[in-house]
C-alpha cells in the first residue's frame, strides 16, 4: 500500500510544473546570550547542562488545555472534484513569510492519488523502521545570539545500530579559537559510557546508569531530528495531538502534506509538512506559542510569541530516506511583529553508510587494567566494575 502510494505520488509529480521561488535568510544577531537557554529547553535540553532556575520550555509539551477528538473526514476540505485544483505555497524552507499561503502555485493532484491522514502515519513508520544501523561523519554547529557571532563546532563520527550508539567527538569555539580534547560517547541498554582524553592527564572513564543521553548528544545523532524532543516518534505525536490534514503544498519543489494541530490559530500552532516521495519525511516543521514564564534576566517576557523552525533534507540510501542536512531556527517576535534571532543548530551529515553490517566489538570499550571508573557518584576499579556491571 505503502509502495504504490509512493508510485501515486511520483507520477503526480511528474505532472506538475511549479515555479521555483528564491528567498534569503536574515537572521539578525542581537539578542542576549542568556536566551540561548529556551533554545536548549526547547530541544530537549534540561537542567542537568544548564543551571537555570525556571522551568524547563518545550514546544513539544502536551497543552494544558483539552482537545476534543471530531470524528470527521480526514481530508475533508481536499478532495473535491476528480481533479482537484488547490493554491499550494511555493515557499522556501529557510523562506522569510510564516504566512501558509503566499506566493500560490495551482497544483493539481487527482482525487484517487490523494492521500488520507493515516496512509501518512503508515508511511512514516514504514521508512522509520526500514533504517537499521548506519556509520558516517558529520558537524553539529551551534550558533548563539549576542556573542560576536560565535559558534560551537561538534565534528562527529558515529556508528549506530538498533540498540547500540557510539560516537566520537571533538568541539571548538571559532571566535575564541579553541578546541577541546576528543571525547567518546558510548550507548548500551546498561548505561551510557563517556570518555575523556587528555593530552597530560590520565584518561577518565565514566559510566552513568541512566540509559538516557544527554540531549546535546542526543541531537548530535541524525536519527533524532526524526522524532519528537520527547523522543516520540512522529506518528504516534501527529495523532495523540490530533493533527488534520490542511492543505498541499509545494515546498522546494516537491509537493508536501501540510499536517496543522486542529483548534489552533495563526498566532499559535503546529505545522509539519510531509513529503511522501522523500519517503513520507517532513521537510519542516513550525511551531509558534507563547513563552509560557518570564525569563530570570527579563530578556523575554511571559507571552511573547515565539517561533521555532526545523527544515531538514534528505538523501536516498536504496529504499530509505536518510537526513543529509538539518536546521532549527529560533526567533522570538516584538509587539510589532519583528523577528528576532535567537540561535541556529545546524547538523550536516557526510560519508554516510546505511543498513550495513556492524560488527559488535565496536560498541565495546577497552578498559584498561588501572582504570578507574566513575559510576554516578562511586569510583571503581575495573574488576570491580565489570563485577557489578557487564560490558555489551
Amino acid at each position: 500500500m505503502i509502495r504504490e502510494a509512493i508510485d501515486n505520488i511520483r507520477q503526480e509529480v511528474a505532472r506538475l510544473k511549479p515555479t521555483p521561488s528564491s528567498s534569503k535568510q536574515l537572521i539578525p544577531w542581537r539578542v542576549a546570550v542568556s536566551t540561548t537557554v529556551l533554545i536548549a529547553l526547547m530541544l530537549g535540553i534540561g537542567n542537568q547542562h544548564f543551571t537555570r532556575s525556571q522551568k524547563p520550555y518545550s514546544l513539544d509539551a502536551q497543552s494544558e488545555s483539552s482537545v476534543e477528538l471530531v470524528e470527521a473526514p480526514i481530508v475533508q476540505g481536499i478532495i473535491g472534484e476528480p481533479d482537484v485544483h488547490r493554491q499550494l505555497n511555493n515557499n522556501n524552507a529557510g523562506g522569510k513569510s510564516d504566512s501558509p499561503r503566499p506566493n500560490p502555485d495551482d497544483v493539481s493532484i487527482r482525487k484517487e492519488n490523494i492521500l488520507d491522514f493515516e496512509t501518512i502515519l503508515s508511511g512514516i513508520k514504514h521508512h522509520d523502521e526500514l533504517i537499521r544501523s548506519g556509520e558516517g561523519n558529520y558537524t553539529l554547529t551551534i550558533q548563539q545570539p549576542g556573542i560576536n557571532g560565535d559558534k560551537r563546532k561538534y565534528k562527529y563520527d558515529l556508528v549506530f545500530d538498533s540498540r547500540l550508539i557510539r560516537m566520537e567527538y571533538e568541539r571548538s569555539i571559532s571566535q575564541q579559537n579553541v578546541s577541546f580534547p576528543k571525547r567518546t560517547i558510548v550507548a548500551t541498554p546498561n548505561g551510557v559510557w563517556e570518555i575523556g582524553y587528555h593530552k597530560t592527564l590520565k584518561t577518565l572513564y565514566t559510566f552513568d546508569t541512566n540509559t538516557h543521553l544527554g540531549p546535546l548528544y542526543e541531537w548530535s545523532n541524525p536519527r533524532r531530528w526524526l522524532r519528537i524532543s520527547n523522543d516520540e516518534d512522529i506518528p504516534t505525536y501527529l495523532r495523540k495531538h490530533n493533527f488534520r490534514i490542511e492543505t498541499l503544498e509545494n515546498l522546494d519543489n516537491i509537493v508536501c502534506y501540510v499536517l496543522k494541530k486542529e483548534n489552533t490559530s495563526e498566532n499559535n500552532y503546529e505545522r509539519f509538512w510531509i513529503a511522501p516521495e522523500q519517503g513520507f519525511r517532513y521537510l519542516k516543521r513550525e511551531t509558534l506559542r507563547p513563552v509560557k514564564v518570564d525569563f530570570i534576566d527579563g530578556s523575554l517576557k511571559k507571552g511573547t510569541p515565539y517561533l521555532m523552525r526545523i527544515t531538514a533534507s534528505y538523501k536516498q540510501y536504496g529504499e530509505t530516506w536518510f537526513p543529509k542536512k538539518c536546521q532549527s531556527e529560533h526567533f522570538w517576535i516584538d509587539s510589532n511583529g519583528k523577528r528576532h534571532a535567537n540561535g541556529v543548530w545546524t547538523l550536516e551529515i557526510k560519508d554516510l553508510k546505511v543498513n550495513h553490517n556492524i560488527l559488535p566489538k565496536v560498541f565495546t570499550v577497552d578498559i584498561p587494567d588501572d582504570a578507574i571508573i566513575r559510576v554516578n557518584n562511586r569510583e571503581l576499579s575495573k574488576t570491580e566494575f565489570l563485577k557489578e556491571y557487564k560490558q555489551e
